[in-house]
């Protein structure tokens, strides 16, 4: 009789020590599910009407998504999105008044002051011109040149 007695509290132990073990397995699979479940839900975004989201897997050119709405990509660092405004007609100023140049900066689009050219009869006239565009191809917008509003002005000076 005293061996049964002995051989009870140590079951009992053994079954709270199963209890507790299950238990800390269940709190730390549910943590690590928690965890994962965040980090998963970090690569949903949201694009507005007219914009591309420029999907980069492990940093190369995966896909442009122009679906609005709700998006879903792998969370970083497997995934990275850029988004880039599509619909937008894009201006940039050349030769205005210095009072122009700062009010027109400040609404956001881009000014150049003072273009000066000189002409075929050696004369050296300012001109003042607008230049619009809008982009076709995000991807190559955003990433196969180093400055785009240079490039513009460079070309635009030019011609």
């Amino acid at each position: 009789m005293a061996r049964s007695d002995e051989s009870g509290p140590s079951t009992d132990r053994k079954v709270r020590r199963g209890a507790v073990r299950t238990l800390v397995n269940g709190l730390v699979l549910l943590l690590a599910l928690a965890v994962l479940g965040g980090w998963l839900s970090t690569g949903f975004y949201r694009l507005d009407l007219g914009e591309a989201a420029i999907i980069l897997h492990l940093g190369k050119h995966d896909r442009t998504v122009r679906r609005e709405g709700l998006n879903w990509h792998w969370p970083e660092p497997i995934e990275y999105d850029h988004r880039v405004n599509m619909s937008g007609v894009r201006t940039v100023i050349f030769g205005g008044r210095a009072g122009a140049a700062k009010q027109r900066a400040d609404s956001g689009e881009a000014a150049e002051d003072g273009l000066f050219i000189q002409t075929a009869d050696k004369n050296i006239v300012s001109i003042r011109f607008d230049l619009q565009y809008t982009i076709e191809n995000a991807y190559a917008f955003v990433y196969s040149m180093q400055d785009p509003h240079e490039i513009l002005k460079e070309t635009a000076q030019s011609s």
